[in-house]
């Protein structure tokens, strides 16, 4: 993972806080900066000391290429956010390939967000710092997208006395073994042409059923008994019963399937 170091800004109520224990990691950072083999270098600010401990850490905590790796059950939450997380590289790359362009989001370089400007900014912020990207504007500004919202997950817990909670015996290095305490499980969706559902930062992959699943709302759904409703003003979309109505300003999604079925 790379990145290109960028000055923090730090605003006031930041500042009051563990002000120290914030430039100490800033200095970590830059020490990380040049180191080019380095898998988690793509992460800036004070989490890339809690990164360390956690790379081959439950079922999902691979970085760098490794992230493939993932599977099975979630043992806690930092395991859910690494799900999260290399959900999101593998649709970056699906999408990339729909584009045209394969998008590596693990391993792009890009402008990280700036953690202290606050989560409402995490799209404004990753796309202007990005927008000019030589390679590919869209790849480095989901990768900034994808990596700031992991980040952010995190964020108040660095602030706390308790810090953020890992299971030491779930590190690889202790003993956990992922191929043991990581079974995955075939699902009845589990065929069929490969898709993402959500949102960046929040995209997940999963498999159509020939036609039987479809994504609506950011989660899956069976096209047999439900539809989905999209708001033709702002596009949120909404999961209805198969042959409900959609509510007013809305209309079908998918149009072929779910309008013959409406009385």
């Amino acid at each position: 993972m790379k990145f290109e170091f960028t000055s923090l800004l730090l605003t006031t109520t930041l500042v009051k806080s563990d002000f120290n224990s914030i430039q100490w990691s800033l200095r970590q950072l830059q020490l990380h900066h040049n180191k080019t083999s380095d898998p988690l270098r793509a992460f800036a600010g004070f989490i890339i000391d809690f990164l360390e401990p956690i790379n081959n850490y439950g079922c999902w905590c691979y970085f760098g290429d490794a992230y493939v790796n993932g599977r099975g059950p979630m043992y806690d939450g930092v395991d859910e956010e690494c799900k999260k997380l290399a959900n999101g590289y593998k649709c970056a790359l699906y999408d990339g390939y729909a584009r045209g362009v394969p998008c590596h989001a693990h391993n792009i370089t890009y402008v990280p967000y700036n953690f202290f400007s606050g989560s409402i900014r995490l799209i404004e912020d990753c796309t202007a710092s990005n927008v000019d990207h030589l390679e590919d504007p869209t790849c480095a500004i989901e990768a900034c997208m994808i990596e700031g919202s992991f980040t952010l997950a995190f964020f108040n817990q660095f602030f706390d006395s308790a810090g953020v909670q890992i299971d030491s015996a779930v590190k690889h290095e202790n003993g956990f073994d992922p191929i043991t305490n990581c079974p995955t499980v075939a699902r009845e969706d589990g065929i069929g042409e490969l898709s993402c559902c959500g949102v960046v930062p929040n995209r997940f992959p999963f498999r159509d059923s020939f036609g039987n699943v479809d994504c609506c709302d950011g989660r899956t759904y069976q096209t047999d008994i439900l539809s989905c409703c999209f708001e033709t003003i702002t596009g949120a979309e909404k999961i209805v019963e198969l042959g409900e109505i959609c509510p007013d300003n809305s209309n079908y999604k998918n149009v072929d399937t779910d309008w013959p079925m409406i009385p």
